[in-house]
């Protein structure tokens, strides 16, 4: 069905970017970066030619290529094209595709044990949310969770529970990420608990 949608669609039509698009996602959840990556690069092309260079969907467009080039594992042109894309929706102030970007790029230097430079990054993902009118309250515990990681990883254990304590009140709780708090919030005992184990025997 794929093959059938790419043979259709690999015109230079506006409408062929927001397919070829979808069709990279798509690659990307099957995990097949290389062929992800093909159809991102149609749908840039398309959108360049027909001089969309600081249009949204170019944007994105250009994030989808980055987690393209990092599902191959090829963090390099990864980054490049992850802070290609923040230059564009910096200029534009693209709030939602800025903040998107922020976290791919914090996303890569936590893997490259860059802990305090993720951080940072993460921090100015939260900025760009407290500018939006609206955001996921879901998406915004991952963010604290994230900055948690980082200060686990720095040993400051301290920052890293106030963080987590935040993402487990954010986070929704049939969600795979909060099988992360599983345990680690013990509940406080009661009132009349304490009473009792404070009475005389």
């Amino acid at each position: 069905a794929l093959k059938l949608l790419e043979k259709n669609f690999s015109s230079d039509h506006m409408d062929a970017a927001s397919i070829h698009n979808h069709i990279g996602k798509l690659y990307l959840e099957m995990k097949n970066p290389k062929k992800a990556l093909e159809n991102f690069q149609i749908a840039l092309k398309i959108l360049e030619k027909n001089g969309m260079i600081d249009n949204p969907l170019t944007i994105e467009t250009v994030r989808h290529i980055g987690l393209a080039y990092e599902g191959d594992l090829n963090n390099k042109s990864a980054m490049e094209y992850y802070l290609k894309g923040q230059a564009m929706a910096e200029e534009r102030r693209d709030l939602h595709c800025l903040q998107s970007l922020t976290v791919c790029i914090a996303d890569m230097k936590y893997k490259a044990g860059k802990y305090e430079e993720a951080r940072k990054e993460y921090t100015k993902a939260l900025e760009h949310i407290d500018e939006m009118e609206w955001f996921d309250t879901h998406e915004l515990g991952k963010i604290n969770k994230k900055i948690g990681m980082c200060y686990k990883e720095e040993g400051n254990q301290k920052e890293a529970e106030a963080y987590f304590r935040k993402a487990a009140q954010q986070i929704r709780k049939n969600d795979k990420e909060y099988e992360f708090f599983s345990g680690m919030f013990p509940e406080e005992p009661k009132q009349e608990e304490k009473e009792d184990s404070n009475a005389t025997p």
